[in-house]
């Protein structure tokens, strides 16, 4: 065979035709193959097709018979195949950009960040995930990731942080790995091969039934602050820091009572900013008990009787006031909700079911969990009205309190059978008692 450097590509003699053939010139007639491609050459301002032929001479340990020669022509075209393919892999390789993987993966994210694809806050978190992709890979080229590389890192990070932060991490990085290989800067992600670690399932923190009647007194007898409202509105709504934060009083109608959510306030570096909720399914209309909307109504009066005495007002600017903002148009910084809230729980001494000292956050959980629990509302109505993406969500986060649901409901299907069963045997206990009369009329007895 000839030690030239073949003139095909892997696309070529993949396509190519098989021939197996007798050579009777030679001695012992062996078996021999034959490899058809095509390529396109220029002839003048037309392109025509050339024909090329690749020939191979089996010895008969590879094929003394004709189904052998048909197989021995197979694998033979399969070994070009992959040589092909190996020499192009090679050759993209050498040409290839180098890059450092954690340069690389502050360039991505910078890139979404900057190109609009996620808000600052989500940046932020990613930021925080990139210092640890640094700390490890710096210097690594991406070439030179392995899997077992990227298991160590992981394994060692679930030594001093939480499992979900490191499946973060995992995500993360896979995410811009997945990137490379789509542009051509990588041959294959490593990440595929790394299994990340499990989700351990965390039970939700919520208050119980007395400390939620204990919080509820309490704000009774408070006067308006921001965090009073807040803690008000996210005990009997679910809704988010950041969505009360960013409500506007033309999303609430007191009128019938609905709050729809479509705004947030984002924490940002330097600062916070207006966006649009966490996730489509956060774009929502939440119905709200009378006592929300007697309370809402009662800062509403306050709030447009305070600012019309500062200046004359519409309809439609007042519409644009945050609810519990300042008459000036601004609004509260969640970050401040968080800590007004730590004071308010700790003074009250409030535990939630975990023993643990409520967060903010926990007052949406207990709202869920006691909508599931105590409010008998299906796991589809919570879903929407929490705005979670799918009910599977809602399930395993608050897998215990369906669990409690799903327990009444058992005990009413109970109750529903022994009904039925104690009306069929009524029923057969009548039927037997008509039947003795019948026997005993039939015999002449009375």
């Amino acid at each position: 065979m000839s030690n030239k450097r073949p003139g095909y590509t892997a696309a070529q003699i993949r396509e190519a035709r098989e021939y197996h053939f007798r050579r009777n010139e030679r001695a012992g007639k062996p078996w021999g193959g034959k490899l058809a491609y095509y390529t396109e050459e220029a002839d003048g301002d037309e392109v025509k097709k050339v024909r090329h032929m690749l020939t191979r001479t089996f010895t008969p340990e590879e094929a003394h018979s004709e189904s052998q020669a048909k197989k021995a022509v197979t694998a033979w075209h399969i070994d070009l195949v992959r040589e092909a393919e190996r020499r192009e892999a090679e050759a993209a390789s050498a040409e290839r950009q180098r890059y450092d993987v954690a340069d690389y993966c502050d360039a991505f994210m910078r890139g979404l960040y900057e190109g609009g694809a996620v808000n600052p806050s989500t940046y932020r978190g990613y930021v925080s995930c990139l210092n640890r992709v640094r700390a490890r890979f710096a210097g690594t080229m991406l070439d030179e990731l392995t899997p077992q590389a990227i298991e160590g890192w992981e394994r060692d990070m679930l030594g001093t942080l939480a499992p979900y932060t490191v499946v973060h991490a995992h995500v993360i990085l896979k995410e811009v790995l997945h990137h490379a290989v789509a542009v051509r800067d990588l041959e294959w992600n490593p990440a595929d091969a790394v299994r990340p670690p499990k989700r351990p399932h965390v039970e939700p923190n919520a208050l119980g039934t007395i400390d939620r009647g204990r919080l509820l007194d309490a704000l009774d007898q408070m006067e308006y602050s921001p965090i009073v409202l807040a803690a008000r509105i996210a005990l009997m709504t679910g809704m988010r820091r950041g969505e009360i934060c960013g409500l506007r009083w033309k999303d609430v109608n007191l009128h019938t009572g609905v709050i729809h959510v479509r705004n947030a306030i984002g924490i940002a570096k330097g600062g916070t900013y207006q966006k649009e909720p966490k996730t489509g399914a956060s774009l929502r209309d939440i119905p709200i008990a009378p006592e929300l909307v007697g309370t809402l109504k009662d800062r509403h009066a306050d709030m447009f009787e305070k600012r019309l005495a500062v200046s004359e007002l519409t309809a439609e600017a007042f519409g644009e006031l945050f609810v519990i903002g300042d008459i000036d148009g601004s609004y509260h910084n969640p970050s401040l909700i968080t800590r007004e809230w730590k004071m308010l729980a700790s003074v009250l001494g409030l535990k939630g079911t975990q023993g643990r000292a409520p967060t903010f956050h926990d007052l949406r959980h207990t709202f869920i969990t006691a909508a599931l629990t105590d409010g008998h509302a299906d796991v589809k109505t919570v879903a929407s009205m929490a705005g979670h993406s799918n009910v599977a969500e809602t399930l395993n986060i608050y897998a215990s309190a369906d669990g409690q649901a799903q327990r009444r409901t058992a005990d009413r299907m109970g109750d529903v059978f022994a009904a039925e069963r104690a009306t069929a045997a009524e029923a057969r206990e009548a039927e037997e008692v008509s039947r003795g009369k019948v026997r005993r009329i039939a015999s002449g007895r009375s």
